[in-house]
């Protein structure tokens, strides 16, 4: 269908357009582990490009050097291939190629990768090396994912509660963190607090709860941006 589409054929091209369909980033946090297979760093745009070719949309991917389309691709081949499927990957430039290769290996999953660009390329040499794809896919170990897909769920929703709260509007203010954060940084001169701890309040502490204290004083004095110094 996008050949033809590519070629001008006007029901192919209305059905390729029938078949958008728009990702809300919002589901992305909420595959469930076992759906989740990006094998390198992924922002949400880049999430959503995987997620778009994974539903059977068809797309382009658009950007200047250095924004993470080779990345993109092999996080693409990856999550398709954990679906059983094949990949094409067509490039105008073998570096580009190579570029796209060298992150699926450094994944470990260049085994799945079968090169053949290249006039050293030969039937024999292909038959060899998918051979040897076929005896390292099977003699692959059992991946025990239960574990790390415990933390990941936790880390994931730690993460999520995060920017949540950072950006959730808050009483009296109606600001969220994130908002009085950014008006702090316009003030000409840095905050002073007024409140005080003196020793009548601080003698009723037990010993837990001041260590619990000293941490996130410790904890808070690590973010500069939410403290402005005269």
């Amino acid at each position: 269908d996008v050949i033809a589409a590519l070629a001008g054929d006007p029901a192919a091209r209305q059905q390729v357009r029938g078949r958008r369909s728009s990702i809300d980033p919002a589901t992305l946090d909420r595959a469930l582990p076992d759906q989740e297979f990006l094998i390198l760093d992924a922002d949400s745009s880049q999430q959503r490009v995987v997620a778009s070719v994974l539903s059977g949309q068809d797309g382009v991917i658009q950007g200047p050097p250095g924004t993470g389309k080779s990345q993109t691709i092999a996080n693409m081949i990856a999550a398709l291939a954990a679906q059983g499927k094949r990949v094409l990957f067509v490039a105008e430039k073998r570096a580009a190629l190579e570029v796209v290769y060298r992150r699926l290996e450094s994944a470990g999953l260049g085994h799945l990768a079968l090169d053949l660009h290249g006039a050293e390329i030969s039937r024999r040499n292909v038959m060899r090396r998918f051979g040897e794809s076929l005896l390292l896919v099977r003699d692959a170990p059992a991946v025990h994912t239960t574990d790390i897909h415990t933390r990941f769920t936790e880390r994931r929703s730690r993460l999520n509660s995060h920017a949540w709260r950072l950006h959730v509007a808050r009483k009296p203010s109606g600001l969220s963190i994130y908002e009085l954060q950014g008006r702090l940084l316009q003030l000409s001169a840095g905050p002073r607090a007024t409140t005080r701890w003196r020793g009548a309040a601080l003698h009723p502490l037990d010993a837990a709860t001041v260590a619990a204290v000293r941490d996130l004083l410790i904890e808070a004095g690590g973010f500069g941006g939410l403290f402005l110094r005269a």
